[in-house]
């Protein structure tokens, strides 16, 4: 019995040991599979991030300082040396990083608007200037953050390869750009979707199209 006892305790070690292994071991592989998916779709992400480079490849890119229509001051432009891209529209506004006191900025436009329904006589041209300057600023910002959020939610993050991408896309808009037509529209794809770009153009005294204004749409 003795002998028996000990057969069978020795059998249940060795059941229970293996059905540890093979739980520790289906786990490991449930780990690698996500790890596989996972990196899976960050490569098909880049793959096709690649591809669209690729597609505009003829776009040979330079960085250059030039004073843009309307300005004393010089800035970053990004350019294929035909058109003119603000350098700080794509790696600032479109990206979410406008900078702004919010709290404080809707607190005075609420204190002059007040002023200005309640008291009008108070209400003088440098206050109408303040006001609509704290408008324009607000509405920059918040056009920044929603442009930000639907380039992240189309899976166009804030990487070189995604922006490079946006550039070449607005470079090859800009050669439809002509006289009575400086409104283009072009589209972006993204892992999870595409984004409709509209960009607005200046043609300068020179013939080069500088970009004035984008606004990003999600595709629905």
């Amino acid at each position: 019995v003795g002998a028996i006892a000990v057969g069978a305790k020795l059998v249940g070690k060795k059941v229970i040991k293996e059905v540890g292994e093979k739980a520790v071991k289906e786990v490991a592989e449930e780990v690698v599979e996500k790890t596989v998916k996972k990196e899976t779709a960050e490569e098909m992400a880049e793959n096709t991030a690649k591809k669209e480079m690729a597609d505009t490849a003829g776009n040979k890119i330079e960085i250059k300082e030039v004073i843009p229509p309307g300005s004393t001051h010089s800035v970053k432009v990004y350019t294929d040396g035909f058109a003119q891209i603000n350098k700080g529209k794509i790696d600032i506004y479109i990206r979410g990083k406008v900078e702004l006191d919010l709290n404080k900025t809707q607190a005075r436009i609420k204190e002059l608007e007040t002023i200005k329904k309640n008291q009008s006589e108070l209400f003088n041209k440098d206050m109408e200037s303040e006001l609509k300057s704290l408008n324009n600023r607000l509405h920059n910002y918040q056009r920044s953050q929603e442009m930000n959020i639907t380039l992240n939610n189309a899976g166009i993050t804030d990487t070189t390869y995604h922006n490079q991408i946006i550039v070449n896309n607005l470079l090859d808009a800009a050669k439809r750009v002509e006289k009575g037509s400086t409104e283009i529209i072009s589209y972006l794809s993204g892992a999870n979707g595409k984004v409709q770009v509209v960009s607005r153009w200046k043609i300068l005294n020179d013939g080069t199209p500088y970009l004035v204004t984008i606004i990003l749409k999600p595709v629905k």
